[in-house]
């Protein structure tokens, strides 16, 4: 594969995005546009560097309710670790937190 697909990203939520497995850290956002947390996550995250082989992946929380179900996210501001096939490693509530890259990395690990 490609060197350059495996790039830090940070991308809209798609079931093809999940699966792709040179990425070892797949981290899924829940994302508000009403939400001052995830706006200030979401200027952290693009302001800041996704390292390589991770990718975050921005998930609209109002209209993707069967994720939230899935997930068991019952707030936005919510990143969720998942493997190649979609399941569930590890949920983190980000909301009230340190707003970087490297929190989001470090508190779904």
């Amino acid at each position: 594969m490609d060197e350059s697909a495996c790039a830090g990203r940070y991308v809209d939520y798609s079931e093809t995005a999940v699966a792709e497995e040179c990425y070892t850290d797949t981290i899924l956002f829940f994302h508000a546009s009403w939400c001052p947390e995830c706006r200030a996550f979401e200027k952290a995250i693009e302001n800041g560097t996704v390292p390589k082989k991770a990718q975050i992946l921005k998930v609209d929380y109002d209209s993707a309710t069967d994720l939230r179900k899935k997930y068991e996210v019952t707030i936005q501001s919510t990143f969720v670790r998942v493997d190649t096939t979609g399941e569930r490693v590890k949920l983190w509530s980000g909301y009230g937190q340190d707003k970087s890259v490297d929190a989001i990395l470090e508190n779904t690990r």
